[in-house]
């Protein structure tokens, strides 16, 4: 411990008479012990009341165990290095030194960086980024795409000088030399890396010529394979409408960017074998088709041919004329059916017609009045208007003048008498 305050701040508290000290007096001597002698400490506990201070970007939490807790900070400049997010509970080893917090006379542990108990602090990052991405449905397998049959345009994202390409291009000049690889460089390692992988993903998603994208690297470290752990490769795998296989490190290997991917290759070169589809195959397969089409249709042609054959052995292809004179026939005696059907229709008509004249000739007025009757109708009635009908002699008073009308001819008469005698009844 650093004792250089021992001889002039020890001297005070020597004195037979007790020295009165002001708060900040007494507070800035406690402040100097701790800071001098607590410069580099490293304190375990778990943590409790964490509080991420927006504006500021600083981490304000408490330190405990099952017998003590000790107030502790975080500024944000050091935060920045965190590769996880603190939770409350989660149990850390803190690096950093002992300072008073003056106004309030409260020590405080200023942390410089943290380390998780247990397990290293990428794999706690790892844990937590996947259970956030899984509750949102990011690795679901509903949002995946069926990966093209037959690519021919892939884009490729990954490292130019790295062996892992190197493997990619042999395996598709091996099995397909007829598929073009579009190489966007990219570093898949260190600092930044992971916004040069998401660059090269949105590039290929702006060419319509691009069937589908690949991006990995070889095997490493966890460090090494961290940035396709990492949500901007993430993000960027999830919103691609290009269908994307990763194909990072060894087969035991798995990143973020294979939980999310359309197809998850366990290395580079088996993402290139799962999307080179053979050619030669492919070629062979079109022949054994080509060859299938073609002994289908000599047999159509053989049946079509025999079909022909039995239908020009029929009579009606002998003498076609046949047909027409036969149709002829049929027409000519449909023909007369229609003219007697018409004739006979007619006649029915005509009969019909004169029937009806002769009934209405029978109820004419005037064939009544050929017969000797006549009709009488008002002249001079005091009870009827002129020219009305006269169908009862009560409708008359003596002396009325009416016509008389005949079948030939008319007389105007003045009544002298009247008879009340009904001629329609009997007596």
């Amino acid at each position: 411990m650093n004792d250089s305050y021992s001889h002039n701040e020890a001297d005070m508290f020597d004195r037979s008479e007790p020295r009165v000290f002001s708060v900040s007096e007494i507070t800035r001597i406690i402040k100097g012990v701790l800071e001098d002698n607590f410069s580099q400490v490293i304190v375990e506990g778990e943590i409790s009341n964490y509080k991420l201070y927006g504006p500021s970007g600083h981490h304000y939490f408490s330190l405990k165990d099952a017998g003590a807790t000790i107030s502790a900070v975080m500024w944000k400049a050091n935060a920045t290095s965190l590769k996880f997010k603190l939770e409350a509970g989660m149990k850390i080893r803190a690096f950093g030194s002992l300072a008073l917090y003056e106004p309030r006379g409260q020590y405080q542990l200023n942390i410089r960086r943290i380390e998780p108990l247990g397990v290293g602090e990428l794999e706690v990052a790892f844990r937590q980024l996947y259970e956030r991405l899984e509750t949102e449905g990011v690795f679901s397998d509903e949002r995946k795409q069926r990966l093209p049959a037959y690519p021919l345009t892939i884009g490729i994202v990954t490292s130019p000088s790295s062996a892992a390409i190197r493997d990619m291009i042999n395996v598709f000049t091996r099995r397909n030399p007829l598929q073009k690889l579009i190489i966007y460089p990219a570093a898949v390692q260190g600092k930044g890396a992971e916004f040069e992988i998401e660059r090269g993903i949105d590039y290929f998603n702006t060419r319509s010529d691009v069937d589908l994208i690949i991006t990995g690297r070889g095997g490493g470290s966890l460090e090494d394979l961290w940035r396709f752990n990492t949500e901007t490769v993430v993000r960027a795998i999830e919103r691609s409408a290009k269908p994307v296989v990763t194909g990072v490190g060894h087969e035991i290997d798995w990143t973020l960017a294979d939980f999310v991917s359309d197809y998850r290759a366990p290395t580079p070169s088996a993402a290139a074998e799962i999307v080179a589809w053979e050619a030669a195959r492919v070629r062979d397969g079109v022949a054994d088709v080509v060859d299938e089409m073609a002994e289908s249709l000599q047999g159509l042609v053989a049946d079509g041919r025999d079909e022909l054959s039995e239908l020009l052995s029929r009579g009606v292809f002998a003498d076609p004329y046949q047909i027409v004179q036969r149709r002829e026939q049929e027409l000519d005696h449909q023909s007369r059916r229609f003219a007697l059907a018409s004739v006979n229709s007619l006649r029915v008509k005509q009969n019909a017609l004169v029937m009806l004249a002769q009934r209405l000739d029978g109820l004419s007025p005037l064939k009544t009045l050929s017969r000797g009757y006549a009709v009488a109708r008002a002249s001079v009635v005091e009870s009827l208007d002129s020219g009305d009908v006269i169908r009862d002699a009560a409708q008359l008073r003596k002396d009325d003048e009416i016509e008389v009308i005949f079948d030939k001819g008319l007389a105007r008469t003045k009544v002298i008498s009247i008879s009340e005698r009904h001629f329609g009844s009997a007596e």
